[in-house]
């Protein structure tokens, strides 16, 4: 099908689905801050492995699940999906307020809201393309921009507000947050076509062997092995290593401001240099990053260099996954295109942060730092 490629449509799906990324990656993206504050509070007897459990799973869940939406996505368009994870996400926050004991905050973040993030991040990964051709790099940038924003905005209202609210109505702010902007989303995220039902047949599974499709495939699953555990454990890092609470939360916004910079850059620099091309080297710079610039940090400076830098190369690949996917897929199958990556990638997340979190001895980190970035 012909791409508006414009229109007052076309830009308000954009807007929507920036919102749709501030509630999914950019609530994945502050992870740290929810991770630290249970080492430091409530779950401060477990083991760093233990703990590690939740962040684990909402990272899993939240792509894990995203075969099965683009599914339904391909099937019944975005408002269906985006109505099941309103409900789950926003629910699942609103108990994990009332969430004390271990068990509670693994059903609650780890899985309920995590489960509702993969049904508002599927529509906001795919919409978006349907609408452009030419313009298509630059628009999924700019509604991919919320997840960094968001990755900014949470992370300080849990630094102003659980000091002051506790973690509790700290819980119950974000959750009234993320369902404004999901009523803002139901109203403006559209296709340009009719979805038309399609079963799983042998010719869309043959399609799925393709080669292209398969190294894309295989790129996100080695890339998501070691690169989400920076976005866990950041903070923790540096509270060990001697920066106060507060700095240390605001190392997430900081890394979500670098990433806010590589989402728009992968727009601007996808188009004319070819988005496969760019993104092959931006994730080689992201290894890169981990080994030379994490290991050695030490102060304030050094992981803010860190935050600025990996933000941009982390959130830059990511980003580009959606436009990636578009340029080897039908429009028929790219909901459910999107989601066996994402769904293949999760697997490879959860391995990647339990193995890095076992390699923790005490305060010390390098380990971890080191299978990261390798």
């Amino acid at each position: 099908p012909i791409c508006p490629d414009g229109g007052r449509e076309a830009w308000l799906c954009v807007a929507g689905c920036a919102a749709l990324y501030f509630c999914s990656y950019g609530w994945l993206n502050s992870i740290g801050v929810t991770q630290e504050y249970y080492r430091r509070v409530p779950l401060s007897s477990l083991p760093a492995t233990t703990v590690s459990w939740i962040g684990a799973l909402e990272t899993f869940f939240l792509p894990f699940c995203s075969p099965f939406v683009g599914i339904l996505f391909d099937r019944m368009g975005p408002t269906i999906p985006l109505l099941i994870g309103m409900f789950l996400h926003v629910f699942g926050l609103m108990m994990l307020s009332l969430s004390t004991k271990y068990y509670q905050i693994i059903l609650t973040q780890g899985v309920c809201s995590a489960i509702g993030m993969s049904f508002v991040f599927n529509p906001a990964a795919t919409s978006v393309s349907m609408w452009f051709q030419r313009r298509r790099p630059l628009a999924n940038a700019i509604a991919a921009s919320g997840a960094p924003i968001g990755g900014i905005i949470f992370p300080i209202i849990a630094n102003r507000l659980i000091p002051t609210l506790g973690f509790g109505w700290t819980m119950r702010v974000s959750a009234f947050v993320i369902l404004a902007l999901m009523l803002f989303a139901l109203a403006t995220v559209k296709i340009p076509t009719k979805p038309v039902p399609k079963s799983f047949n042998r010719a869309i599974a043959k399609r799925a062997l393709q080669p292209a499709f398969l190294s894309l495939v295989t790129s996100f699953f080695l890339f998501s092995f070691g690169a989400f555990l920076p976005l866990i454990y950041i903070t923790e890092i540096a509270v060990k290593g001697g920066l106060s609470v507060g700095m240390s939360q605001y190392l997430v916004c900081i890394l979500n401001a670098g990433g806010l910079v590589g989402r728009m850059s992968s727009g601007l620099l996808g188009q004319p240099l070819g988005m496969f091309n760019v993104s092959a080297v931006v994730a080689m710079l992201c290894s890169i990053i981990l080994l030379a610039i994490w290991i050695p940090a030490t102060g304030t400076a050094g992981a803010i260099v860190f935050a600025v830098a990996f933000g941009f190369a982390f959130n830059f690949v990511v980003a580009a996954t959606a436009v990636l996917v578009s340029q080897v897929s039908e429009f028929q199958e790219l909901g459910l295109r999107v989601g066996i990556v994402w769904g293949t990638s999760s697997i490879g997340a959860i391995a990647g942060i339990l193995v890095g979190s076992s390699l923790i001895t005490g305060n010390d980190y390098v380990r971890l730092k080191i299978f990261s970035g390798v």
